[in-house]
């Protein structure tokens, strides 16, 4: 993909996303999940050896971030008191995340990319449905009311 003319953010994930990894932190088949600190001094160097790029303020570049990805990267991700992560969800929801945000979708196949991106797994949000177990909203002791065509 051509970067010129890209944002800072979007260049920098452009590659990210070409090379599987922040850093040292790759993707793997649940995702990538890496330091906010470490992902922002990565990008921060980044536009430095760029020359043509000036890096966000971190809290920017946090924002444009969640603004690509959405549901598809958890900005918040706390795993212990003192460290604060990103986490994102796999390698091709991300890319297909990002195509679509910069304009490309034929690339990844069309239509068929956002109906994918609708049924992806979230990296904190995903939870299976077990039909056996009662949902948080309904009442297991209550019996449900079915009417006379057997709708309840």
């Amino acid at each position: 993909m051509d970067i010129s003319g890209m944002k800072s953010v979007n260049a920098w994930l452009s590659e990210v996303l070409q090379d599987e990894a922040i850093g040292i932190a790759e993707w793997d088949s649940n995702g990538l999940k890496t330091g906010k600190d470490t992902a922002y001094r990565w990008y921060s160097d980044w536009c430095k050896n760029q020359g043509e790029y000036r890096a966000h303020a971190k809290n920017s570049w946090v924002r444009e971030i969640k603004k690509i990805f959405g549901a598809l990267v958890d900005t918040k991700y706390v795993e212990s008191r003192d460290a604060t992560y990103l986490k994102f969800a796999t390698l091709e929801a991300c890319r297909a995340a990002f195509q679509i945000y910069v304009g490309n979708p034929a690339k990844l196949g069309g239509i068929d990319t956002v109906a994918q991106l609708r049924t992806v797994e979230r990296p904190h949000q995903y939870h299976p449905v077990d039909s056996s177990v009662p949902h948080q909203h309904e009442n297991p002791e209550r019996p449900k009311i079915t009417t006379a065509a057997g709708v309840g």
